[in-house]
């Protein structure tokens, strides 16, 4: 499977360090790729579970590539124009030209039936009064022409209706090909998007916030996590001398995780997957590190693939140096 680790700092500068493994297994063959997708604005999301075609075109929704009846229609593989139809009423979607033709009539479109001078109503707002009815269908429309991100709004709902619904055409594919279904997909979130946050998603797409912790928060998903939770839990990282040599004589003595920095969560995840892929079979490939920031986000994907010919501590290092607060320097200095 995989070793998904999301850290939020609990220094002066607000950030949460995604890192996970790179490696990828097909039976015995094994290959290195990213596990961590990000729009490079507002959020980075790190997976675990099966990689294919379908979880393909889920990010590709993600990135907006392809819009919600093309996501549906592609993980159902639903090809009967009705009950596509059907599928997007039971989730509360309209069909694409319906959707368009909504859009039409918020602007300067003119209404050709009863109904769609209506909604055009609701959609300027003209009636000063309202039934329950009236706010239901305002809000059913509001949901169509104010657009918000998929992940934006699973945050929000603490729900992710397509993640749910990428694991149950997953989970049917396996049943009918009579192979057990244990490779669902779970995501860890980090957004900036308002508040700074890090959040876990289970195959059923339920979101969780990241616990509240007197020290600092970390979540982590897959094979290897049980090794990297422990790592940092139990202390394991005082014992790892690569860690220590990047931060010891820093600022600080000893590691104090009621004052991490980037660079120490950096440091931390770094260690906590080369824990990881020491024990867990699953977990392997060189680490990559994403850092999310409230205004910006920075991944090290290119660096992991220009240094491969360097060795595999001269990337982390250049990754911990690039994390690392840069001190102005005075005239006279």
């Amino acid at each position: 499977m995989t070793t998904i680790l999301g850290m939020k700092t609990s220094g002066d500068e607000e950030a949460v360090v995604l890192a996970a493994d790179t490696q990828l297994s097909f039976g015995q063959l094994k290959t290195e790729s990213s596990k961590i997708w990000t729009d490079n604005k507002n959020y980075a999301i790190g997976y675990a579970g099966n990689v294919d075609k379908y979880l393909d075109s889920y990010f590709s929704y993600l990135s907006g590539n392809r819009d919600f009846q093309s996501f549906l229609a592609f993980a159902s593989g639903e090809k009967k124009e009705d009950r596509l139809k059907e599928l997007l009423y039971s989730f509360g979607q309209p069909p694409r030209k319906v959707k368009k033709r909504i859009q039409e009539l918020n602007g300067d479109s003119k209404s050709i039936s009863k109904i769609e001078e209506v909604i055009k109503q609701h959609l300027k707002n003209i009636e000063s009064s309202r039934s329950a009815v009236d706010e239901f269908i305002g809000a059913m429309l509001g949901k169509i022409t104010e657009y918000s991100h998929p992940v934006e709004k699973a945050i929000r709902l603490r729900y992710f209706l397509e993640l749910n619904i990428l694991n149950g055409y997953y989970t049917k594919r396996c049943e009918s090909e009579g192979v057990e279904s244990e490779q669902t997909t779970e995501l860890l979130i980090a957004s900036n998007k308002g508040l700074l946050g890090l959040y876990r998603v289970n195959s059923f797409g339920i979101v969780e916030a990241a616990p509240e912790s007197d020290e600092f928060e970390y979540l982590c998903l897959g094979s290897g996590s049980d090794i990297a939770i422990k790592y940092i839990s139990e202390g394991e990282y005082e014992e790892d001398n690569y860690v220590k040599s990047k931060i010891e004589g820093k600022n600080e003595e000893r590691i104090k995780l009621d004052n991490v920095t980037t660079r120490t969560a950096c440091a931390l995840a770094i260690g906590a997957l080369k824990k990881a892929k020491t024990k867990d079979k699953n977990s392997g490939g060189i680490i990559e590190v994403v850092t999310v920031r409230k205004n910006r986000i920075v991944s090290y994907r290119e660096v992991l693939q220009n240094n491969l010919q360097k060795t595999e501590y001269d990337t982390y290092d250049y990754i911990l140096d690039q994390e690392t607060p840069k001190i102005e320097r005075s005239d006279g200095e």
